[in-house]
């Protein structure tokens, strides 16, 4: 294995165990009807931010013969336009994402999608999907609402969906 490979690799496993053991001990967390994301979202936002600012510093340090090759450009150029973009994502996400729930209904905004409200006796289905981590709401109207495993208050939701007999 090459050894480019490994530490992205070991990020990787990295990422997943500390998303995985962040959602569980939130599913848990109390909520008192609100939904949205807590802290890690912002230090993930900030993270992304220093990456950008750091292939910035690092194009200004860059000689005129590491520019001639095309790799470095790209590589440079990837980092900035892939790091901001993450870092636009979850600023908008940890400021804009937010919503309110109670025994009659759900409220939930996003700047990605707007706001929806809807009453749980318009709820369709529930399901769960595995490679985004996130419960798909569908409502009669056609309106779905995402409840990442990121946010505050998604395991109080889901509990209320199964005292009203929901299943998934």
């Amino acid at each position: 294995m090459s050894n480019s490979v490994l530490p992205g690799l070991i990020g990787g496993l990295v990422s997943v165990a500390l998303c995985f053991y962040i959602s569980k001990s939130i599913r848990k967390a109390p909520a008192d009807g609100q939904l949205r994301f807590g802290k890690f979202m912002l230090i993930i936002a900030c993270c992304c931010l220093a990456f950008v600012i750091g292939a910035f510093i690092l194009a200004f340090f860059l000689t005129t013969k590491e520019w001639s090759e095309t790799s470095t450009v790209i590589s440079v150029l990837g980092l900035i336009i892939g790091f901001g973009i993450g870092a636009f994502y979850c600023f908008g996400e940890y400021y804009k994402v937010h919503g309110t729930y109670n025994e009659e209904g759900i409220f939930f905004s996003t700047p990605w999608t707007g706001e929806k409200e809807e009453r749980w006796g318009n709820l369709n289905t529930v399901k769960f999907n595995g490679s985004a981590n996130w419960y798909l709401l569908t409502f009669k109207s056609g309106k779905k609402i995402r409840l990442s495993n990121m946010l505050y208050g998604y395991g109080s939701v889901l509990e209320l969906l199964k005292s009203k007999g929901y299943n998934f």
